[in-house]
């Protein structure tokens, strides 16, 4: 989630809030589908002339819907929130709403301090900021945001001509010599347009050619059918009533699963398949006769599996049984007088209705295994859908920063996802996805865009720090499980081996726009870290970027990535081709260069080295056996790495 500046100016063009008017942002959205096949044909200058033609400056009534529009949304999320709870009193409090309303409320020009404060606190990683009410609401103040900046320009149409003619150049740069610098300006100006729903045609083109999927993983049936492939051996209890008969029993369930991925385009589907033989030693009460048999039911089932951005679903189970028993004896129950007739009575009519009683057992059988494996399928899916959830859908969706583009889909071969991780003020991938690698279990092909738009929404504006010796890191922005796992193997447990005598206190605040950016080229990784203030003990640095460059080196199952030469050192924005630093910049970046290397070797800095291990799959999925990694490309704007069982 970006924070908004809200002067805009024609000469130096800020960023707007990334989310905002959805009917003219669907509208692009379609046009950008319908564009994306004829992108790499399409004549931006023209787009642009004809965008500069069409601009309709923001009227002053348009800013009044749009106020009464978020008005509307305002107070439909106050009564869900129930103010004079207690729950609903913290949620207001959060929200900074007494300063969000009485600007809301004004006269004339509004106040965008507290709607800009509250508009952050709609987009954070907090529980619940998911849910439709809150959303809504950001939506609506995005929107009324956007028009009212744009409504106060003393010159409408000289400030969007600008935004164009830099638009117009950029994409012009960027088209020969893609460099996320130009990117990240572009992204900035189709934000505008989009957020006042101005020039669809241009931006769906744009998106078109420069917002293709970035993210991709694919995992290869072979693998899926290999983990779904446990046999079935298990004892469970047995209770039923066939023919008024009351049957209790052990059964001993033995069989084997198979999986199939079903070929779609537009979702993933896979076919589980089973098929065994319950034996089982029943105890039957009717009457005074007791009747003990075994049944021997054999049975195939089949259940199809969707997964889909919006939900991971298991269809009901098919089954198919049929039972066959054997009648063991009949006796009349605590024997005494009349035993011998219970007995032979009790045995013919068992005999009689056997075929009967089978068909009646077959078809309990089929309901019983149906609910299990629904049951056993269902309980994996939550598992699964609750760590999609958690450790990628929900924080990006409370920041405002759901990708638009998820898909999952399955050939005979593999199951497939992908996704175009970017807001509206975020290029993608210019092109198609390396090749698929041949015969690997999984595959990832990432775009350097897919990290540096995640990263942006994750670590926007913020800062990490540690104050004291020995208490670790923290972060003043919720970070999902993996990246604070990682952050802790990599920080934390280092600190354990400094001193009190040797711990400086430090705090980093990462830029807002571009926190952490990589690029995949010439067989390296390159990473920077954008540095909007870093303090380390006394020394403050404000506004510098950190860029290391590794090297992938294959062996042992595994890639290790090492750091060559120095760090790089740059203030932000600096063009090493069009100027030279000052003998200040000059003197900072010496001490800067200083204090990030002393904390690279002691390895609580910029890594030195960073892994990429094989993988090792546990619990269930311990008979997979070790994935070591088969392949790994950089370059292009893409990284390929591909993991085989061995």
């Amino acid at each position: 989630m970006r924070q908004p500046l809200v002067h805009l100016t024609s000469s130096q063009p800020r960023r707007l809030l990334h989310r905002g008017l959805a009917a003219a942002f669907a509208l692009t959205c379609y046009l950008w589908l319908s564009a994306v096949a004829s992108a790499a044909d399409a004549d931006f200058a023209a787009l642009v002339a004809s965008a500069r033609e069409k601009f309709v400056p923001v009227t002053a009534e348009q800013v009044s819907a749009a106020k009464a529009g978020l008005a509307q949304q305002a107070g439909a999320l106050e009564r869900y929130l129930r103010p004079n709870s207690t729950n609903g009193k913290k949620w207001l409090t959060y929200l900074q709403w007494d300063a969000f309303q009485k600007a809301l409320a004004a006269e004339g020009e509004p106040a965008f301090e507290p709607l800009v404060a509250t508009y952050g606190q709609l987009n954070k990683d907090q529980n619940g900021l998911e849910l439709k009410p809150f959303r809504a609401v950001s939506d609506a103040l995005r929107h009324y945001i956007d028009v009212a900046v744009m409504a106060r320009q003393a010159n409408q149409a000289e400030t969007y001509g600008g935004q164009l003619e830099g638009l117009a150049k950029e994409l012009e740069q960027y088209g020969s010599a893609a460099n996320s610098n130009t990117g990240s300006a572009i992204g900035r100006r189709l934000d505008l347009l989009a957020g006042l729903g101005q020039a669809p045609e241009l931006v769906a083109a744009v998106c078109g050619k420069f917002a293709q999927p970035n993210a991709l993983f694919t995992v290869s049936t072979g693998l899926l059918r290999d983990a779904a492939a446990d046999p079935i051996d298990r004892h469970d209890p047995i209770t039923d009533v066939i023919l008024g008969t009351q049957i209790r029993g052990q059964g001993h369930t033995v069989g084997t699963v198979s999986l199939d991925t079903v070929p779609n385009a537009d979702k993933a589907i896979i076919k589980l398949s089973t098929d065994g033989r319950v034996v089982s030693q029943n105890v039957g009460h009717n009457g005074p006769a007791v009747i003990r048999t075994t049944g021997y039911t054999d049975f195939d089932a089949t259940q199809l599996v969707e997964l889909t951005a919006s939900s991971f679903r298991a269809l009901p189970a098919k089954v198919s049984a049929t039972t066959r028993s054997n009648i063991h004896s009949v006796s009349k129950a605590g024997g005494g007088m009349g035993r011998r007739i219970v007995a032979n009575v009790g045995m013919q009519k068992a005999h009689e209705k056997q075929g009967q009683a089978n068909r009646i057992a077959a078809d309990h059988a089929e309901t019983r295994i149906a609910r299990r494996m629904t049951d056993e399928v269902d309980d994996r899916l939550r598992k699964a859908w609750k760590r999609y959830q958690n450790d990628y859908r929900l924080p990006l969706e409370r920041r405002g920063d759901l990708p638009q583009y998820t898909r999952f889909s399955t050939t005979d071969s593999t199951l497939a996802f992908e996704t175009t991780q970017a807001n509206r003020g975020q290029l993608a991938a210019a092109g198609a996805a390396p090749e698929l690698p041949a015969d690997a279990d999984l595959v990832l092909r990432l775009h350097e865009s897919a990290v540096n738009n995640y990263t942006a929404a994750m670590l926007s504006g913020a800062t990490i720090s540690e104050a004291k010796s020995g208490e670790g890191t923290k972060a003043d922005v919720t970070l999902p499980p993996w990246i604070k796992d990682a952050w802790k193997n990599k920080m934390d447990e280092k600190a354990e081996q400094e001193t009190d005598a040797e711990f400086e206190p430090w705090s980093l605040t990462f830029r807002r726009d571009r926190p952490i950016t990589v690029a995949f080229a010439g067989g390296k990784v390159q990473l920077t870290i954008h540095v909007a203030h870093l303090k380390s003990g006394n020394d403050v640095f404000d506004r510098w970027d950190v860029t290391a460059t590794y090297n992938p080196e294959m062996a042992d199952g595994g890639v290790t990535l090492r750091r060559e030469g120095e760090l790089g050192v740059l203030p932000t924005g600096f063009d090493s081709e069009k100027g030279e630093l000052s003998s200040r910049q000059v003197a900072v970046r010496r001490n800067l260069t200083k204090v990030l290397t002393e904390r690279s070797d002691k390895g609580r800095g910029i890594p030195q080295t960073i892994k990429v291990e094989k993988l090792e799959p546990e619990d269930e999925l311990a008979d997979v056996g070790p994935l070591p990694v088969k392949q790994f490309a950089s370059g292009d704007g893409w990284l390929t790495v591909a993991w085989d069982r061995q």
